[in-house]
């Protein structure tokens, strides 16, 4: 069986072209101690076209994990898109109840 080709489309204004599928860091990546794991899942990913990845620090280790892969494969970084969020925090505001 071949493998189905992932379309590409750009993202947002960058208009870089990234694959429509991405792997988001909040789902299998979201675990701490279990890179290899992990590892299998991004290298797969890869392996099957996807472009597209996204991470954010409240998401345990996942930035470790594609860290740890593009560094071992770093003819494979070029072609990655990682986008990474950050929560803004504003001091002297309360949480709501």
């Amino acid at each position: 069986m071949g493998h189905a080709v992932i379309l590409t489309r750009p993202f947002n204004a960058t208009g870089q072209e990234v694959s429509a599928v991405r792997l988001g860091g909040e789902g299998s990546l979201r675990n701490h101690g279990k890179t290899s794991q992990a590892r299998a899942v991004v290298q797969k990913a890869v392996a099957q076209g996807v472009t597209y990845f996204d991470s954010a620090r409240v998401y345990a280790d996942s930035e470790v994990y594609y860290g740890s892969v593009w560094r071992e494969f770093p003819d494979v970084r070029p072609r990655i898109f990682q986008a990474s969020k950050k929560a803004a925090v504003r001091v002297g505001l309360r949480p709501c109840l």
